[in-house]
Order: structure tokens, then C-alpha cells, then sequence
């Protein structure tokens, strides 16, 4: 989390420092860390099963 929180924070920074045409707040740091968050604990399960084929884990798939 404090890596989404500080990567948010750099851009929101550049933003406020090199777009001044653009605005950037609190808010928009603590949504976008939210926002990485919720990618995180979505992305976890998925790095935890190892991907199997089918072909080579089910005997009636294997080749004769």
C-alpha cells in the first residue's frame, strides 16, 4: 500500500509542479491508493495458483 501511496504522490506532485493546468489533491492520492489497493488484493489469488494445461495434467487429454 505505501508503495501505490508514494508512487501517487510523485505523480500528483509532477502534476501540481509541470501541468498547472490541471489540479491535483489529497483526494486524488488517497483514491488512487485505494484504487492500487484493490488491484492488489485482486491480483494476489492469482499469483498463488500455478497455471496448469490441461493436456498435461488429465490422462484421457494425453496423446496416444
Amino acid at each position: 500500500m505505501a508503495l501505490g501511496a508514494a508512487a501517487s504522490g510523485v505523480l500528483e506532485l509532477s502534476q501540481l509542479l509541470f501541468l498547472p493546468h490541471r489540479s491535483s489533491s489529497v483526494q486524488d492520492i488517497l483514491m488512487n491508493t485505494v484504487g492500487f489497493g484493490i488491484g492488489l488484493m485482486h491480483s494476489t489469488p492469482l499469483k498463488r495458483q500455478p497455471l496448469r494445461h490441461p493436456a498435461l495434467h488429465e490422462p484421457s487429454l494425453l496423446p496416444c
